[in-house]
């Protein structure tokens, strides 16, 4: 299972508790994690998503309370779209794709040395 870390902000959004988070693993295999927040854009409500290892991201705007707490739905729906237009090929995708058939959700990554992001 792969993990998106998200901000105490989206948490809240979300309707996530302590025991819906699970505890931080990092899994280098592939992509690995990424990190979710809430930001306003236009007083929009968007998500952006960041991934741990490479800090490759991408916005989705005008997002509906919704869609925010199926966040795992959001971005296995958002991420072959964003990496095809990256020029990635379909083998690539699915390749990557298989990598999140499972996501979780857990507080907000750190990097290694310890400072905060």
């Amino acid at each position: 299972m792969q993990l998106i870390g998200c901000t105490k902000k989206l948490q809240k959004e979300m309707g996530l508790g302590v025991k819906d988070l699970a505890a931080f693993e990092p899994d280098d295999s592939g992509l690995g994690p990424w990190t979710a927040n809430l930001i306003f854009v236009n007083k929009r409500k968007c998500i952006l998503f960041v991934n741990d290892k490479t800090l490759f991201n991408f916005l989705v705007p005008d997002v509906p309370r919704k869609q925010i707490r199926e966040l795992d739905r959001m971005f296995r729906n958002w991420l072959p779209c964003v990496l095809a237009e990256e020029s990635f090929t379909e083998a690539q995708i699915a390749k990557i794709l298989s990598e999140y058939q499972e996501i979780g959700y857990s507080k907000k990554t750190q990097p290694p040395d310890g400072t905060r992001t």
